[in-house]
């Protein structure tokens, strides 16, 4: 059902990736489906194969009601990330529970998506939602053997995700000067406030609060006759 919905109504199914390729997804993951015994490993796959669709806007929701999640006892820490290495509190990580940072992060990559799979973006919502990846993709454990590159080890034993605050808030804008340079940074484009983003400056700084924001960071980077403005969208999560 899911496949043949995605072919008749999904407008983009093959901007990202040919037909061919698709049909060889899914015939690599024809004996997961016919193994697969729990609902989180029919969530795997189906993540999977909307990933490979490369459209934020199709995504899948939680395989299990908010209630079961609260429970959990998930890694307790929310590491920061690039496209190649792992860090918490600045410490690169070599590996957690034996897996190393790269295929942990490869593999969280694969279930994740975004517009033309794009690794920041992807990253961005694995570093938001860590605790809750991790458990979902890669392992179901409730206590954590952190191996840094340094040597140094770490024991962590899990906590809720919901309880217990390791769900990361959202960022808030940013304006911040630097030498001869000032910088806007915008980690979403998400506000309730705002009537519309199709207007010009001053409407939207009447608007809406990221308009107001955009509207006189801009003002004090021209009172402050800076020779550059830079707009600091990565990790940008869209909305």
């Amino acid at each position: 059902i899911l496949i043949s919905t995605l072919k008749s109504n999904h407008p983009g199914l093959y901007d990202y990736q040919t037909q061919e390729a698709f049909k060889e997804l899914l015939k690599s993951l024809e004996k997961e489906i016919a193994s697969s015994k729990k609902v989180l490993d029919e969530y795997k796959i189906v993540s999977k194969i909307i990933a490979a669709v490369a459209d934020a806007h199709t995504y899948t929701i939680y395989p299990m009601d908010y209630e079961n999640l609260k429970e959990k006892q998930l890694i307790p820490t929310v590491p920061t990330k690039n496209n190649k290495e792992i860090t918490i509190d600045g410490d690169v990580v070599q590996s957690i529970n034996g897996y190393p940072s790269l295929e942990i992060l490869g593999k969280l990559q694969s279930f994740s998506n975004s517009d033309g799979n794009t690794l920041p973006y992807k990253n961005a919502f694995i570093e938001l939602e860590f605790p809750l990846r991790y458990f979902l993709f890669m392992d179901e454990s409730e206590r954590f053997e952190v191996l840094f590159k340094n040597g140094e080890r770490k024991t962590l034993n899990g906590k809720s995700y919901f309880k217990e605050g390791l769900r990361q808030p959202a960022l808030p804008p940013a304006f911040t000067m630097e030498e001869n340079k000032a910088i806007i940074k915008i980690p979403s484009w998400e506000d309730d406030t705002a009537a519309s983003f199709n207007t010009n400056l001053k409407e939207m700084a009447n608007n809406s609060k990221l308009g107001a924001f955009v509207n006189s960071s801009i003002l004090k980077a021209i009172n402050s006759q800076v020779e550059h403005l830079v707009m600091e969208l990565r990790g940008n999560k869209g909305g």
